[in-house]
This record gives structure tokens, sequence and C-alpha cells, in this order.
């Protein structure tokens, strides 16, 4: 049972992080996009060890990533006129961002020492 508090007190804790660095981006107006700017917060935190007690849960969600995918894809596939009109633009788009993920990916689990 106590597994289970921690596990939830930790999603709790990486919801209001997430929360606060949308909070914060959206009221300074920068350009930075609040869950980017909590992803970064988040990776300095761990780095420093302070929120060591959040990996199960993060492990969990990122283990949800690939049902946050699929639905955004069927979206794209069912409008082919708009990918048509777009293509171009959304297939950069798409490429960069798979790219940019990757790397930031690669560089958080070298920084956190492999640990997975």
């Amino acid at each position: 049972m106590r597994r289970i508090a921690e596990f939830v007190v930790s999603l709790g804790g990486l919801a209001a992080l997430a929360t606060a660095a949308t909070a914060v981006t959206a009221h300074l107006g920068g350009p930075l996009p609040g869950p980017v700017a909590g992803l970064l917060v988040y990776l300095a935190l761990l780095a420093t060890g302070a929120f060591a007690a959040t990996l199960a849960a993060a492990r969990w969600l990122s283990g949800l990533l690939g049902a946050l995918i699929v639905p955004p894809l069927v979206g794209i596939a069912a409008f082919g006129p708009v990918l048509a009109a777009g293509g171009v633009r959304l297939a950069v788009a798409l490429v960069a961002g798979t790219l940019v993920t990757s790397i930031v990916t690669a560089v958080s689990f070298r920084v956190l020492g492999g640990r997975g």
C-alpha cells in the first residue's frame, strides 16, 4: 500500500510541475511552451537527485507514449486533403519534432547515467 501511495504522490508531483511550468510560461509569454519548460526543469531536478523518487511514475508515463501518439496519426490519415495541402510543412514538422525529441531523450538518458 505504501508503494501505491508513493506512486500517486510522484504522479501528483509530476502533474504539479507540469502545471506550474505551463502557468509560468503563459504568464511570462515566452516562446518556450509550458510542457517543454516543465521537462527541462524536471531534467534539472533529476540531475540533482531532487526528484529521483518520481522515476517509477515517469517510467510508467513514458510507457503510455504510444497511446498518446496513435490518435494524432489516425487524425492525420483521416484528413487526407488537409495533409495534401500542407504535406511538406507537416512532414518537415513531423521529422524535425521526432529528431529533436530523439536527441533530447538520448541526452537525458546519458545525463541520468543510463538509468532506465
